[in-house]
């Protein structure tokens, strides 16, 4: 299943009327990118228990979306399954929409959403519902759930992992369409693992990667943190890479690239092309907080990578590679 028909199947719920609510913080937006990845850290990274249950709803809806995918383009009986199960609850939440006649109010939807929720697993496991089917039926059933958000305000406390994943409902729609990096760096979301632990792969990842904190995306942090803190990363000791450190341009009338983060970075660079795809390729390191002059910098290089110091790109700078490096699409792996 392709990305427009993961945001066909959302629409059934996000269409529905409803008004965005204030999150926790206000400043916590972007409206080019959704929620910050710095803001994202700090709320997981909290020991206030609405900012932990928030961060919490944020991931479990991010990663419910990214199983959706998943699992609906799968060839695997078991994914399968779950996109059936969800599919399923999807064709049920329609149903029961169209004979809430107060869901056009505050308390309707409120009332309508408690009742989901009184209901508990919709779906057991048994002789004749899969446990995988379950997963994807009860799964779609907390999802929309919890985008039944009433008009006014949200109080805090129970609502907050409510908000959470509502906004990452939002943030995957800006994610999908606006991301240059999407597809790049898809998490391994077979493994069973609760959202408490996700937090625990982000806040770890961040502060192993302090660079990725300067990212604007959280959505894109997030997918980040899970491919390279849970997998595949640690399998294949991958590294995200740091092109949001660096800024090309002019200084003292001469060309360079500017460190933007605390710890030096390895750049690789075209320096000269040529016909037939002949070019010269340029490596350096260039310390933080520093700015670089040098004439063999291009102000706005064809084609580049930026890893920590000592490491390459994956796959490796070429132009046989030259699409996966242009769009972002590579890790780095020690030298």
């Amino acid at each position: 299943m392709d990305s427009r028909r993961v945001l066909a199947i959302l629409s059934v719920v996000l269409l529905s009327p409803v008004s965005a609510v204030d999150a926790i913080d206000p400043a916590f937006e972007n409206h080019e990118t959704g929620r910050l990845a710095s803001e994202l850290f700090r709320f997981c990274n909290s020991s206030d228990a609405d900012r932990l249950a928030y961060c919490d709803g944020y991931i479990q809806g991010a990663t419910y979306i990214w199983k959706f995918q998943h699992a609906c383009s799968s060839l695997k009986r078991e994914e399968q399954l779950f996109c059936a199960g969800m599919e399923d609850a999807r064709t049920s939440m329609e149903e029961a929409m169209s004979t809430c006649a107060d869901c056009d109010q505050p308390e309707g939807r409120r009332k309508f959403r408690d009742e989901l929720r009184a209901a508990g697993d919709l779906c057991v496991a048994d002789e004749r519902h899969d446990e995988k089917y379950c997963a994807g039926y009860n799964a779609w059933i907390e999802f929309a759930a919890a985008n039944l958000m009433p008009f006014e305000p949200i109080e805090t406390g129970q609502a907050a992992k409510d908000i959470g994943l509502y906004h990452a409902t939002g943030d995957i729609f800006l994610h999908l369409w606006a991301s240059k990096e999407i597809h790049g760096f898809v998490p391994c979301l077979s493994v069973e693992i609760s959202p408490e632990q996700m937090r625990k792969v982000f806040v770890k990842f961040v502060q192993d990667n302090p660079a990725q904190e300067e990212g604007p995306s959280a959505v894109i942090a997030l997918e980040k943190a899970l491919y390279y803190g849970l997998c595949p990363g640690p399998e294949l000791g991958l590294k995200p890479h740091m092109e949001q450190c660096i800024s090309w341009d002019r200084a003292d009338g001469g060309q360079g690239a500017r460190n933007l983060c605390e710890g030096a970075v390895s750049i690789e660079f075209v320096s000269r092309s040529g016909n037939n795809l002949e070019m010269e390729v340029e490596r350096r390191v260039i310390p933080g907080k520093s700015f670089l002059a040098d004439p063999k910098l291009s102000r706005m290089p064809w084609m580049f990578t930026v890893c920590p110091v000592d490491h390459i790109s994956s796959p490796s700078f070429g132009e046989e590679n030259g699409d996966a490096i242009r769009a972002s699409r590579y890790s780095c792996v020690p030298k």
